[in-house]
């Protein structure tokens, strides 16, 4: 008896945003923190999900100068790069259009999966890769979630208080999120103009369900240079329980 097809996984990576909340020289995907840069941080524990092929999105502002950076640096797998869009959404469609070209170009089948991460999370463990990828394979898409601890309230433009929600029934989305690659693909390129928050709600849009896995709170997204100094402690209190 033959065994079992391994699923084909590829991957995005949105390395486009130019960190300017940051103040920062350069964008902030391309920071060095703890010895590398965040792109390199986010991927460390990739590998838990042997991905055929990394697509990272780059700034579109001087994107060869972020290419030539990228071609430098020692990451996981095979990697091509592509000039990412002007909004989030944008980067991953030009991800997507990427995957298919060369999956054209070189013969290949579309992945059976693709995962979507931000490069300005660089702290996802294995297992958090592990888990969205294998709920992505049993439900056709997955996100991990973490619950909402603080009392939430809906606001007016004039931020007056509308109404008190129900936390229980709201979470707080992360990245990696994983997907059919022909869900994600549909979903972008049915998107329409109303941009959306992240991939799992143009998937939404589509009547497809999401399913969740618990989030990580050391999976941080960098925005401020307060979260700077978070992931430096976390990435070395990653590196002593190593040791």
């Amino acid at each position: 008896m033959s065994s079992p097809a391994v699923p084909v996984t590829d991957l995005i990576v949105v390395a486009a945003g130019s960190g300017r909340r940051l103040g920062a020289a350069r964008p902030k995907a391309f920071l060095e923190v703890a010895g590398a840069p965040l792109l390199v941080h986010a991927l460390r524990h990739v590998e838990a999900i042997s991905p055929r092929r990394v697509v990272i999105a780059v700034p579109a502002t001087d994107p060869q100068r972020w290419m030539d950076f990228i071609s430098e640096l020692c990451l996981p797998g095979d990697v091509d790069t592509v000039a990412g869009g002007e909004t989030r959404q944008a980067s991953v469609q030009a991800g997507l259009i990427a995957l298919a070209n060369r999956c054209e170009a070189m013969q290949q089948t579309s992945p059976d999966v693709v995962l979507v991460h931000d490069a300005a999370r660089p702290c996802p463990s294995g297992q958090l890769w592990r888990s969205v990828w294998e709920a992505a394979l049993e439900c056709g898409a997955a996100i991990p979630v973490l619950p909402a601890t603080d009392c939430l309230k809906r606001l007016n433009e004039r931020g007056e208080v509308l109404e008190t929600l129900d936390r229980g029934t709201v979470g707080r989305a992360q990245t990696p999120q994983a997907f059919r690659f022909e869900w994600l693909w549909a979903a972008h390129r049915d998107a329409g103009p109303i941009p959306a928050a992240d991939d799992a709600e143009l998937v939404e849009r589509l009547g497809r369900p999401v399913a969740t896995v618990s989030g990580e709170e050391t999976n941080l997204k960098v925005t401020t240079a307060a979260d700077i100094r978070i992931v430096e402690s976390l990435l070395a209190t990653d590196r002593t329980s190593r040791r």
